[in-house]
C-alpha cells in the first residue's frame, strides 16, 4: 500500500456511489491544488494545497476504517486555522490589486468553496451527533468492525493457539 492508496480508494468508492461526489470532489479539490501550481510564489497557496492533501489522506484513512461515514467531515477541521490567513490575504489582495487580479479571484473562489464545504461538514456532523443509536451492548457491532475483528482475531488466534485469551488491538475508527 502506498501513502495515497486509502484516499484513492475513497475517491473511487464515493464516485461509484453518488453522482454528487463525482462533481463535488473535483470542484472542491482541483482549485485548491491548482492554486499551488499557478501561484507557487505565494506561501498561502502552497500551505492550502499541503493542508488539502493532508485532509485527503485523513479522510481516506477514516473511510478505510468506516466506509461512507460522516466522520470524514472532521478532516476539514484542518482548514480552520487557515481561514484568518485566507481572509487577510483576500483583503490585502483586494486593497492592492482590486478585484481584477487572478490571485484575488482565486482567493475569492476558495473562500466561497471552503465556506460551502465547511457548512456541509457542519450539517453532516450535526446530523451524526443527533442520530439515535441503540445502546452498545457488546453484541451489536458494525459490519466493518466485525470483519476487522474476525481477521485480526483469526491471525492472532493462530499465532497464540489460544483463541479465548487473545486481546484485540483497539482500532481508532471503531467503537469497542
Amino acid at each position: 500500500m502506498t501513502l495515497f492508496s486509502d484516499a484513492i480508494r475513497m475517491i473511487r468508492d464515493l464516485n461509484d456511489r453518488s453522482w454528487f461526489f463525482k462533481i463535488w470532489g473535483p470542484l472542491l479539490n482541483a482549485p485548491l491544488l491548482l492554486g499551488a501550481v499557478l501561484f507557487s510564489d505565494r506561501p498561502f497557496a502552497i500551505a492550502l494545497a499541503l493542508v488539502n492533501i493532508a485532509c485527503l489522506l485523513i479522510a481516506g484513512r477514516i473511510h478505510r476504517g468506516e466506509p461512507f461515514s460522516r466522520l470524514t467531515s472532521l478532516c476539514h477541521l484542518l482548514w480552520l486555522p487557515l481561514l484568518p490567513w485566507l481572509y487577510a490575504e483576500l483583503g490585502a489582495e483586494l486593497a492592492s490589486e482590486g478585484a481584477t487580479s487572478a490571485y484575488g479571484g482565486w482567493l475569492a473562489a476558495i473562500a466561497v468553496l471552503m465556506g460551502v464545504c465547511l457548512a456541509l461538514d457542519a450539517a453532516s456532523l450535526l446530523k451524526l451527533a443527533l442520530q439515535r443509536r441503540p445502546p452498545h451492548d457488546g453484541a451489536r457491532r458494525r459490519p466493518v468492525a466485525d470483519r476487522l475483528r474476525r481477521e485480526t482475531y483469526g491471525r492472532l488466534a493462530t499465532l497464540s493457539g489460544e483463541p479465548d485469551r487473545v486481546n484485540l488491538p483497539l482500532n481508532l475508527f471503531t467503537r469497542n
